[in-house]
């Protein structure tokens, strides 16, 4: 059994996968890892979510000798990662919530997500003659 999200809600989690790592320098032998401004962070699905969005958490690694921030042992190796933020991308493809990335990254991802949507399904339902526009655009060009 795998994990289940809308197509558009994939494409907007591709599209952003792919700045990030792009505009990064040593994480591209992973699909869920990339690098900003000098340290690697890595992406992981939380749980399945019943309205089709994508939720999870950034995880920021930490050089090896930092200490262990999981527990109090003397010696622990410790964890080497710590929670850096959450993740949130609509069930519509828009990018709600993402660590690292700018608002531009996340509307670029979600206009990204609408064109893979209708280049493969057709395209979605327009709004005001535009395809897809998170609610704060919608403010700033007025069309609330």
């Amino acid at each position: 059994m795998g994990y289940s999200y809308t197509a558009i809600a994939g494409f907007a989690e591709t599209a952003l996968m792919k700045q990030l790592q792009d505009r990064g320098t040593d994480q591209k032998e992973t699909s869920n890892g990339w690098e900003h401004k000098g340290v690697s962070y890595f992406f992981e699905h939380g749980r399945e979510q019943d309205d089709g969005s994508i939720t999870g958490t950034v995880w920021k690694n930490l050089p090896v000798n930092q200490p262990c921030t999981s527990c109090d042992k003397p010696g622990c190796p410790g964890a080497h990662c710590r929670k850096a933020g959450t993740v949130q991308i609509e069930s519509d493809g828009t990018v709600t919530r993402f660590p690292t990335t700018t608002k531009a990254m996340k509307l670029t991802a979600t206009f990204n997500a609408d064109r893979e949507y209708a280049r493969i399904y057709g395209p979605p339902a327009k709004v005001d003659g535009l395809f897809h526009v998170p609610d704060y655009l919608r403010e700033k060009l007025g069309l609330t």
